[in-house]
Parts: C-alpha cells; structure tokens; sequence
C-alpha cells in the first residue's frame, strides 16, 4: 500500500490507491477511508475532483493510522521506535499457535 500511494502522488492519479484499497481487509477501517474518500469525490462533483479522492484517503488512512498506533499504547510505540532492533526481532521471531 505504500508503493500505491506514493506512485498515485508521483503520478497525480487516484486509482493507483484505490485499486489496492479495494482488496477486502478484516480492518474496516482501511475499508471505510476508501468508502469515505469516493463518497465525497461523488457528493460533491464540481467542488471536489477525483484525483482530490486520494488525498482525502491519505488523511483518512493516517488518522486510521494514529488510532490503531493509540490501541497498541503510545508507551509501547515510543519503546519500538527507541528500540528498532528489538523490535525487528521480536516480529521476525516464528509464531506458535497452539493446535487445537
């Protein structure tokens, strides 16, 4: 998704955006900036232009971004962003599920 949104901000076109944003995801949120960003390009057609869906989404996807950074817990993200390594290992790391 980062790719997308800096080839639609390079190319000046939305749907570079939108074509990932429209691969259903278990997060409705990413699901609703999309939603919310076509919506207004769609309400308010003279005002609003189509490329203007793609920064709209950009705010959407980046206060999506800080909510889900402030369920995590700000404590935890300040020791992330002080500890990368740590971090880095701690993700790479295999996960084990228990069978049941």
């Amino acid at each position: 998704m980062p790719f997308a949104l800096f080839l639609g901000f390079k190319i000046n076109t939305a749907r570079h955006l939108l074509i990932v944003l429209r691969i259903p995801d278990t997060r409705v949120l990413r699901s609703a900036s999309l939603a919310v960003g076509l919506l207004v390009s769609v309400l308010l057609p003279g005002i609003v232009r189509f490329n203007s869906t793609l920064a709209i989404t950009t705010e959407l996807l980046a206060l999506n971004l800080v909510y889900y950074l402030h369920c995590i817990g700000w404590t935890q993200v300040r020791h992330d962003l002080a500890h990368p390594g740590k971090a880095l290992r701690l993700m790479m790391q295999p996960q084990y599920f228990p069978r049941p």
